[in-house]
């Protein structure tokens, strides 16, 4: 399916593209999630155009590159269409602030002893505010986002595969077992017991906290024969 501006210029929005695309190949929500593995949640932000409520701009373009391509589209015509609503270095970090004027010569003249002391509180308020922010970042747990399974998820066979997405070099841990992180994908599969299984994926830095889902998977072999009855 070849794509070009002028098939969606006359729509409203991104938003308002995705959802009519999808509508019209008889999509729902659910099966767009199952099939490119994104939460329905992110689906619905993209959906609704509510990026700021998206992890950032990394996960964004991830999540929009997997939608629009699912549809039959190339993402950077997407892009260029959108181009307007899809700032992404302003939707997440705002804009930068201005830079403030010099003083005048006459400033430092007439207020030399005031003057020194705003300059001493600026400078240590600048290095302590950057001392914070570093540590900050360093202690925060990273993002986690499991794709797969969901919740409570029913299936008949004995294994099944973990994939998410977190923080460039955090480390993954399913269940204790460390697993390979690949530009901040992960993608694992798990051997299951018949019944309930309690899954833990754990994301975590070397010097920050942790981030820790939960999924809860059942096996049922019988499940398929129930659902034709």
């Amino acid at each position: 399916m070849n794509f070009t501006a002028h098939q969606i210029e006359d729509r409203d929005s991104l938003g308002f593209f995705l959802q009519t695309k999808r509508e019209q190949q008889g999509y729902s929500l659910g099966e767009v999630a199952r099939k490119t593995l994104i939460g329905e949640d992110y689906l619905r932000y993209l959906e609704a155009g509510q990026f700021k409520r998206l992890p950032g701009e990394v996960y964004c373009r991830n999540f929009l590159k997997k939608y629009v391509e699912f549809l039959g589209f190339e993402l950077d015509d997407v892009l260029d269409t959108f181009r307007d609503e899809l700032h992404f270095d302003t939707i997440w970090r705002g804009k930068k602030q201005e830079m403030t004027k010099p003083m005048s010569a006459h400033n430092f003249i007439t207020w030399p002893r005031v003057f020194r002391g705003f300059a001493v509180v600026a400078i240590a308020a600048v290095f302590f505010g950057y001392l914070g922010f570093t540590v900050f970042q360093l202690l925060k747990p990273p993002a986690l986002i499991v794709n797969s399974p969901v919740q409570n998820e029913v299936v008949e066979q004995t294994s099944i595969v973990i994939s998410g997405e977190t923080d460039e070099g955090a480390i993954v841990q399913i269940n204790d077992v460390e697993v390979v992180v690949s530009g901040g994908l992960f993608s694992q599969e798990f051997e299951l017991q018949k019944g309930l299984n309690i899954i833990e994926i754990i994301s975590s830095k070397k010097h920050g906290r942790s981030s820790t889902e939960v999924r809860r998977v059942i096996v049922d072999s019988e499940a398929r024969e129930l659902s034709k009855q």
